[in-house]
C-alpha cells in the first residue's frame, strides 16, 4: 500500500537513537524528507552513511543541534527547519529517558530530569508546530510513550509519570485541534532492545520474556511501521487520540 509520504516534511526528535534510527530510516525508505533535532552530529552522520548505501539522496537528511528542554533553543531549531522545508507536515517526538530509581531513594532531580526529556520537549514543540499546521488545516503528530505509563514497572515512577502525563497532553491536544485538520497519536512501546533499556532487560530479561505472548523482547524496527501508519493520512485518516500498543503481549 502506498502511504502517500513521498516529500512529506518530517520534524523528529530523537532520530539517531535505538528507536528513532529505526523510524528515520522507514520515513526515508518512504521518500519522505526529515529534520532532526539531535545532541551529537557523530550520529547523525552515520544516518548519512547509510543513505549512501541506500542510494537515497542526502538532500531528504537534515538537522540541527538543539537542547531540547531550552525553549529559546527549541524554537530556533524549529525557525531553521521552517526556513529549510517551508513548512511541516509531520511531527514525530521520540526522544526520551527512562529514570531508573527506587522512589524512597530518589529526589525531586529524579522528576525534574524525568520530566524534562520525557514531556517537555513534546509541550514546547507542539505549540510551535501546530500554528502552521492550523494554517496548512493538515497535520499529523505522533508521540512515542511507553506502556509503563499503564502497566507495571519496579523503579520507574518518575519515568512512568510522565509517559502517563504525556498520554494525557496528547489525548486532550488532540481534542483540542482536530477541528483544525491536526491528528495526535501515540505509540506506546514494551520492553524493546535498545541502549536505553539494557540495564533493565539484564535484570529482567527472563521475567519479561515469560510475561511476553511473544515470548521475547521487542526489537527497534517493529516500532517504525505503527509510527509510519499514524503518521500517514492514507491508512489513519480517521484516527486521532489514539494509542497503538506494540508490546508482544506484555500488558494483556
Amino acid at each position: 500500500m502506498d502511504l502517500k509520504l513521498d516529500n512529506k516534511r518530517v520534524l523528529m526528535t530523537g532520530a539517531t537513537g535505538g528507536i528513532g534510527r529505526e523510524i528515520c530510516k522507514a520515513f526515508l525508505m518512504e521518500n519522505a524528507k526529515i529534520f532532526n533535532f539531535y545532541r551529537e552530529r557523530n550520529k547523525m552522520e552515520s544516518l548519512v552513511s547509510w543513505l549512501n548505501d541506500q542510494g537515497i539522496s542526502t538532500d531528504k537528511l537534515h538537522g540541527c543541534s538543539v537542547n531540547l528542554s531550552d525553549q529559546d533553543s527549541v524554537e530556533d531549531g524549529f525557525k531553521k527547519m521552517m526556513s529549510e522545508f517551508g513548512g511541516i507536515d509531520i511531527y514525530v517526538n521520540v526522544v526520551g529517558k527512562a529514570v531508573e530509581s527506587p522512589f524512597l531513594l530518589g529526589n525531586s532531580d529524579d522528576w525534574e530530569k524525568a520530566q524534562e526529556i520525557n514531556l517537555k520537549p513534546a509541550v514546547l514543540l507542539s505549540r510551535l508546530v501546530i500554528k502552521p499546521m492550523m494554517l496548512a488545516r493538515s497535520g499529523s503528530i505522533v508521540f512515542i510513550s511507553s506502556i509503563v505509563a499503564w502497566r507495571f514497572g519496579r523503579g520507574v515512577v518518575p519515568y512512568a509519570t510522565a509517559k502517563a502525563a504525556l498520554n494525557r497532553f496528547a489525548e486532550t491536544l488532540a481534542f483540542e485541534v482536530g477541528q483544525k485538520g491536526i491528528r495526535v497519536n501515540l505509540v506506546c512501546p514494551g520492553m524493546i532492545d535498545t541502549k536505553m533499556a539494557e540495564s533493565i532487560k539484564q535484570k529482567h530479561s527472563d521475567f519479561l520474556e515469560y510475561h511476553s505472548a511473544l515470548g521475547r523482547i521487542g526489537k527497534p524496527k517493529e516500532i517504525a511501521p505503527a509510527v509510519l501508519f499514524l503518521a500517514s493520512d492514507a491508512t489513519s485518516s480517521y484516527m486521532t487520540g489514539q494509542k497503538i500498543v506494540v508490546d508482544g503481549g506484555v500488558s494483556l
